[in-house]
């Protein structure tokens, strides 16, 4: 398993040497790293500061997706709304045509 940082592997003699001698090990600890810099750059571009900050994140789009059935009855209903005042203008304006 590929360990989060270098450093139990700059002194575990075993995995170090097993790294030296060993091309898909290698390989597989220099993707891990390029993962976890990626992922990190990502993380930075959306505003996380670190682990606590990306839970509560979480936590709050939770919260939001939560009263998203609500939020699109709203919508429909505001929707419907404007449906019905766009049909009373063109009304009124039908009207100041047919009286001019």
């Amino acid at each position: 398993m590929i360990t989060k940082s270098s450093k139990p592997l700059e002194h575990n003699p075993f995995l170090k040497g097993k790294m030296l001698f060993s091309k898909s090990i290698k390989q597989e600890y220099e993707d891990a790293v390029a993962a976890r810099d990626r992922y990190k750059f990502y993380m930075e571009n959306e505003g996380v500061s670190g682990r606590t900050d990306f839970e509560k994140q979480v936590d709050q789009l939770g919260k939001m997706e939560a009263r998203v059935p609500e939020f699109k009855g709203q919508i429909e209903s505001f929707e419907k709304g404007l449906g019905l005042s766009d049909a009373v203008l063109k009304g009124i304006e039908q009207a100041a045509i047919e009286m001019t």
